[in-house]
């Protein structure tokens, strides 16, 4: 896949769609202006639009206006935001025509006769403007993304659109506006069946969002269209004020088709269209359908009620009831709708309160305490599972981890420090922190380590943000080769992030065994205790506690794509993060860093992939293709 997909389309050369571009928005502003002179006098002469002369005039025209101006605008806004930004895209040149002419199309071609056009305007013109904008917007439609007809059907279709297009532009075969919004329902319906059978077949995850982001975008504003189609045909004459409503709500529910247009072709945040397809649009269903079911209950419970008071004293008191059951139970059953989503649809197996924050540094230090022949010195960092101080053991400088004081007689804590213990004393690479020792201070465990003189990843990534290709591959390397050996021994890290990453002159070296266990093993408390979700893989986040070598692998990837983008793979709300992490393809890291080589970039991706069994087999293999 090369850097730009749009290189694969076959279109006329790029001088030539730049001089169509130029001589199509110049005929579009020009035929806006004349269409806009046109309405306003027509509709003064009738009173209004044709069906809405029961509406004042003066709500009905600066309704129309400000609807049909700020959706211009946008079209026109979002056409020329492309061009600036991919000038040298083919395929944004055509979707910018169609941009230019979306405004002239939607807003006046059907609602004013030509008769009451300029008697210098031929008719001709507006024939000519319909056939070249049914023929780009299906084209490009259809082109969508990449420029080539996928699946292969799509080609037969175009060929089937063309009667179609010449019929609408000029009328041959006279039809009803009823049987118009039929037939173009239904082919722009197969259109959406075809772009979704691409989006099924695409091996790419940038084209699969793009395509994400053309279904909801224009089935969403397309849908709203056809409606007010049906509505011109059904409701303009005989229910006025319905049909204002509708068409303005219609017009500003267009303005989906080039915010997704723009989104899609710059490929700007794609990874957010699963947050808005997915999780939105269940809550949406969810919450109405718990609120109807409460709205049914409050009206038998007023028929009920009418029985023994006044209608009216009955619809009152239902008024004031539902108030008070939605205050009180509203919040919670938010959470717990929230909860049922998340595992039983998007098989979200923990929760937000599952990633625990600690405190930066302890309030209650152990600075100056002394454990037996240790002495403890200054706080270093904080482990998944302790607070790390620097100490003096026997003459010799070390670090030691203890709980925090407020946690030292916590049995599940004291638990899993003692696990870490036994996991880590067995330990012996050169990437991997070495153990000295360990025991019991007054019931209170404490490991003492090597001391590393260096600093966290975290911190040289704060501070320069992002790091070369050459000190990303070194870290890498090294990081990759602890894991290996843990993995060799079936030790899963199941926490590897820059905090756990000290760099020491030419080395870097794993640290934080406080989440490690055995493949065989199981967690133990119910909760992965990290301070973060960006580095944990999906798997993880899927089945709970399900950790595999490939997690950590997973996690490795995290961090390489941090260290050359300066970025996580997914932003956002905790939450948000969660369902993308389980469900969203990561974004290409060439489109944060141009200078990240291909196969790097397809490297990291593949160590990123949402299914453990298509990542790489080791993490050396990883460190190798980068």
């Amino acid at each position: 896949m090369t850097l730009d997909v749009y290189n694969r389309a076959q279109f006329p050369p790029l001088i030539m769609l730049r001089a169509a571009f130029v001589v199509v928005a110049a005929a579009s502003l020009s035929l806006y202006w004349v269409y806009f002179q046109a309405a306003l006098n027509h509709w003064g002469a009738q009173g209004g639009i044709l069906g809405l002369q029961g509406i004042p005039l003066a709500v009905q025209i600066p309704i129309l206006l400000t609807v049909e101006g700020v959706a211009a605008l946008t079209f026109w806004g979002a056409s020329v935001y492309l061009l600036a930004r991919r000038p040298n895209s083919k395929m944004v040149l055509l979707t910018a025509m169609v941009g230019f002419m979306m405004p002239v199309r939607v807003a006046f071609v059907q609602v004013i006769p030509l008769e009451a056009l300029p008697s210098w305007y031929p008719p001709s013109v507006q024939a000519a403007f319909l056939t070249l904008f049914a023929t780009l917007s299906y084209l490009v439609c259809a082109l969508f993304p990449d420029g080539t007809l996928r699946p292969a059907w799509v080609k037969w279709w175009v060929l089937a659109r063309l009667p179609v297009v010449v019929n609408y532009a000029f009328n041959i075969v006279p039809l009803t506006t009823g049987q118009f919004v039929f037939l173009d329902m239904t082919m722009f319906g197969a259109l959406m069946v075809g772009q979704y059978q691409r989006f099924q077949q695409s091996r790419f995850s940038l084209e699969r969002q793009q395509t994400k982001w053309i279904l909801l975008g224009i089935g969403f504003g397309l849908a709203f269209f056809f409606i007010r189609r049906l509505a011109d045909a059904y409701l303009l004459a005989s229910f006025p004020e319905l049909y204002l409503v509708l068409y303005t709500a219609a017009r500003i529910a267009t303005l989906s088709i080039p915010i997704a247009v723009t989104f899609a072709l710059l490929r700007y945040r794609l990874y957010d269209v699963d947050w808005i397809l997915n999780r939105s649009a269940v809550y949406g269903l969810m919450s109405a359908l718990v609120v109807g079911v409460l709205a049914v209950g409050l009206l038998i419970a007023q028929a009920l009620l009418s029985q023994w008071v006044s209608a009216g004293n009955a619809r009152l008191m239902m008024a004031v009831l539902a108030a008070l059951v939605i205050a009180w139970s509203y919040q919670s059953m938010k959470e717990q709708l929230q909860r049922w989503i998340d595992r039983r649809l998007f098989r979200l197996r923990v929760s937000t309160g599952t990633f625990k924050t600690r405190d930066e540094k302890p309030k209650n230090s152990w600075t100056g305490a002394v454990l037996d022949d240790l002495v403890i010195g200054e706080w270093v960092a904080r482990g998944s599972m302790g607070q790390v101080y620097a100490a003096t053991y026997r003459g010799q400088r070390v670090a030691v981890k203890l709980l925090p004081k407020n946690d030292s007689q916590d049995e599940a804590s004291t638990r899993l420090l003692l696990r870490e213990m036994r996991l880590f004393h067995s330990l012996s690479h050169p990437n991997i922190c070495q153990m000295l020792g360990g025991g019991l201070y007054q019931d209170t465990p404490y490991i003492i380590m090597e001391y590393i003189e260096g600093r966290e990843l975290e911190q040289v990534l704060t501070a320069r943000g992002v790091l070369t290709l050459e000190e990303t591959r070194l870290i890498v390397r090294d990081v990759a080769a602890a894991l290996d050996y843990l993995h060799e021994r079936e030790i899963i890290h199941h926490d590897v992030k820059p905090r756990n990453i000290i760099l020491q002159d030419l080395r870097a070296v794993l640290t934080d065994f406080g989440t490690a266990r055995h493949i065989s093993g199981t967690q133990g408390t119910g909760a992965l205790l990290l301070a973060t979700p960006d580095y944990s893989a999906p798997e993880v986040l899927r089945e709970g506690d399900q950790a595999t070598p490939a997690s950590d692998l997973y996690s490795l990837g995290v961090v390489a794509y941090r260290m050359l983008t300066g970025q996580k793979p997914f932003e956002g709300t905790l939450r948000q993060k969660l369902v993308a992490i389980v469900h969203t393809p990561a974004r290409d890291p060439r489109e944060l860093n141009a200078s990240i080589p291909e196969w790097t970039a397809k490297a990291i991706l593949r160590a990123l992939e949402k299914d453990p069994a298509r990542r790489f087999a080791t993490a050396g293999e990883f460190a190798r293709a980068l």
